[in-house]
């Protein structure tokens, strides 16, 4: 009896704790809902937008052929909208094949809607292909929404397939006016966006040079996030005109300086724990590092100025800071330790130094390349290149790799199928009561997404934006009782605050698009204000249909957590051998495998740094132990900024003794065994302990290697220190890792619960 009274109180307590998870998880919702991000105002955009919208809607009241006119708008709109989460530097031919996939879309719709059962069929299979092609790319994930969406608003505008052509030919003009509208009406920004993330790049490298070693992490963080953005506008890019090679090579030697910078912190905290006698050789390279720091300020300046900007004053200022640093170095250089260690240290920072300024000659050559194309300087960069052929296999690749029950993007993509399947079978009955049943279907397509409070923050953003669109349209159509011509400037009025709030708040966008589509069609149909009944029924029911279908199957994210974990170990893993591999045979090119290895295993930390982050808005009785895992990735972040600093050191070219590389390969074997281990563990989800004798073994045996290089005085013997350093803190961090894994099922239970 004691028994069953204890496990009632414990499901009690845990019914109450998920009571208050669900309403904090609403709780946070609704204040997204109202949260205004003003800054992603996308006012230009806006503009561009309305007048492909407001142009043809003009040319069909003045012409007399306002359904026409109508139907052009609405494609152009469709387009716009759809892109709009397309930055301004995507490729001119994904937009094109974004307006060949809507009209395509448009015509299957268009001949599919007269039929019974194939719409249901036809936008259940789409749904489910461009759910999937989420997890590719965002251009080839846009041009199978864009399909999409025309499928579901045209089957419930169904001809015969002479008139659907003719339908189709009408929406993919709007489309293509909208693609016009877009590359012609911007050229100046082709490179707006490559610019804009590469000046924030040297920005915050600029912080990072000047920053203490107590906000040390904060900086190199915020260079993280602005490496992650600038490579990704890059690589998508790939422009190959002299200016956009001159700016991926200026990205290739960003991401060097982080390595050198790093590597000049790590010497700098060395430096430091010396006598005090170092307190001079400090200051002095405090002075380098705040001269550095101004230096790519400058930088970043350039960037975002654009070509012709800069005074001749400015290109003179320039030269007196290029004075300023050598000077700088030039005193420094005569510091001189009265300890022999402490004077080797100082000297080994001053060649680190040297390489930054070499460096940073070229990065300022590289920015006026930018502006003043030099084929001779960009000669000497190897640059990004991937054909389409390359991409359209690698589309396919990630694709099959996803094809099972484990990858959230399989499971949001039979869930958007089963979703948009039902909906579009729901306003098919026989004898449906409410028109424009569509918008069910387009109502759940926005609001699903792969996590739960994505799904939850859309829905109650739609319900708000709707409702409040829905009041305010009734105002105007019974108030002012528009004629044609104010229809037509409320809707421009309504198109440009829907697409310039797109990125400020969801819920402002759905008000004001429920306000521009109200006022389109009461311009071709004669009862709109039943439109606006319709279009609130609709709302409503596709957004509980699609909350509903996620709470009957969730994807869970804590579910997605472990294996996110895994890849980032083993990431980690393939990174640290890769850099290790050019230390023990430097006679052989590791460059490529490095980087690619590097780019992996930031990939990954953003997968894992995603994950923790959409746990967090989850009930949280559903929740794996957040902060067991936070601790986890915080110590994997620590063993990824030393690879990152020995990566930096290797740019040095450092070669170390046989003998040190012996050792070395001890270490590094040792290392990747216990990181497998890791793996295994996490993957398996058993408990077990990390033993790391073995790596305290090979960690005594390297630093007697360098104890010895240093008594002997070797050549090498800085570089074997720095090494020796890095190998301490891995070993030490893999120590605390092991710490962190539970020890017991019970323990694991508690965490995974």
């Amino acid at each position: 009896m004691q028994e069953y009274r204890s496990h009632k109180r414990r499901n009690t307590s845990s019914l109450q704790a998920s009571r208050q998870s669900w309403f904090e998880a609403f709780t946070l919702s609704w204040r997204a809902a109202l949260r205004m991000n003003m800054p992603q105002a996308m006012v230009l955009k806006a503009l561009r937008g309305t007048a492909g919208i407001a142009l043809p809607l003009a040319m069909g009241l003045a012409t007399g052929h306002m359904v026409e006119g109508a139907t052009v708008a609405g494609g152009t709109a469709l387009w716009t909208v759809m892109n709009m989460t397309n930055p301004n530097h995507a490729r001119l031919r994904v937009l094109f094949l974004s307006c060949v996939s809507m009209g395509v879309g448009a015509f299957i719709g268009s001949v599919i809607g007269t039929l019974p059962i194939l719409p249901i069929v036809v936008v259940g299979a789409v749904a489910f292909v461009a759910g999937l092609l989420v997890v590719a790319s965002l251009p080839v994930a846009m041009i199978g929404m864009q399909s999409l969406v025309a499928i579901l608003f045209l089957q419930s505008f169904a001809r015969d397939p002479l008139h659907a052509f003719f339908q189709t030919a009408l929406v993919f003009t709007g489309a293509l006016l909208a693609f016009l509208l877009e590359m012609l009406l911007s050229p100046w920004r082709r490179t707006g966006a490559e610019r804009k993330m590469l000046s924030l790049f040297f920005k915050r490298l600029a912080e990072m040079a000047g920053a203490t070693d107590d906000n040390l992490e904060m900086h190199n963080k915020m260079v993280r996030a602005a490496l992650v953005q600038s490579q990704a506008i890059l690589l998508d890019r790939d422009d190959h005109r002299p200016r956009g090679r001159a700016l991926f090579a200026l990205y290739g030697e960003a991401e060097r300086m982080r390595l050198l910078l790093i590597v000049l912190h790590r010497l700098r905290q060395e430096l430091r724990e010396t006598p005090s006698e170092s307190k001079e050789g400090i200051a002095a390279l405090e002075q380098l590092l705040q001269e550095l720091s101004r230096k790519l300020q400058s930088v970043s300046q350039h960037l975002i100025l654009g070509p012709g900007a800069l005074r001749r004053e400015e290109e003179a200022g320039q030269l007196r800071s290029n004075e300023n640093i050598e000077m700088i170095f030039s005193q420094a250089q005569q510091w001189q330790a009265t300890s022999s260690e402490t004077q080797a240290l100082f000297q080994n920072i001053l060649a680190y130094v040297q390489r930054v300024i070499r460096l940073l000659y070229r990065i300022e050559c590289l920015t006026q390349t930018w502006r003043y194309p030099d084929p001779v300087v960009l000669a000497e960069y190897t640059l990004h290149h991937h054909s389409a052929w390359a991409e359209f296999y690698n589309v396919q690749a990630i694709l099959r790799a996803n094809f099972t029950f484990r990858s959230t993007a399989f499971r949001h993509a039979i869930r958007l199928g089963v979703t948009l399947a039902l909906t579009t079978a729901l306003y098919h009955l026989p004898g449906w009561p409410i028109g424009g049943g569509y918008w069910i279907s387009f109502t759940a397509f926005a609001i699903l997404k792969p996590d739960f409070n994505t799904t939850l923050t859309r829905s109650v953003s739609r319900l708000v934006g709707t409702l409040g669109g829905v009041i305010l349209a009734t105002v105007l159509l019974v108030t002012l009782k528009p004629t044609p011509e104010m229809l037509v400037l409320i809707v421009a009025i309504a198109a440009y605050i829907t697409l310039a709030s797109f990125f400020v708040n969801y819920a402002l966008y759905s008000a004001w698009i429920t306000i521009a589509a109200v006022c389109l069609f009461a311009l071709v149909t004669p009862h709109p204000l039943t439109n606006v009944f319709d279009r609130t029924i609709n709302t409503l029911i596709g957004g509980a249909l699609a909350f509903g279908m996620f709470l009957i199957w969730p994807t869970w994210e804590h579910m997605q957590l472990s294996p996110n974990m895994v890849a980032r170990v083993e990431t980690l893993r393939k990174h640290f051998l890769a850099v290790m591999e050019a230390y023990i045979q430097p006679d052989t090119s590791h460059i490529e495998r490095v980087v690619s290895r590097h780019r992996e295993a930031r990939l990954a930390y953003s997968n894992v740094e995603a994950s923790l982050e959409r746990i967090t808005h989850e009930p949280s009785a559903l929740h794996f132990n957040t902060v067991r895992a936070q601790g986890l990735l915080e110590a994997l972040n620590s063993i990824s900024l030393n690879i990152l600093a020995l990566e930096g050191y290797q740019l040095n070219d450092v070669v170390l003794p046989s003998a040190m590389q012996d050792q070395l390969r001890f270490f590094v074997k040792e290392v990747d065994t216990t990181l497998q281990r890791l793996s295994q563990t996490l993957a398996t989800a058993q408990p077990e302990t990390i033993s790391c004798a073995g790596l305290d073994a090979a960690l005594h045996a390297l630093t007697e290697s360098e104890t010895s290089a240093r008594s002997s005085q070797e050549p090498s013997a800085a570089e074997q220190s720095f090494l020796v350093k890095e190998a301490e803190q891995i070993v030490r961090t893999i120590d605390i890792i092991s710490q962190l894994l539970p020890t017991d099922d019970l323990e694991r239970e508690a965490v995974t619960a």
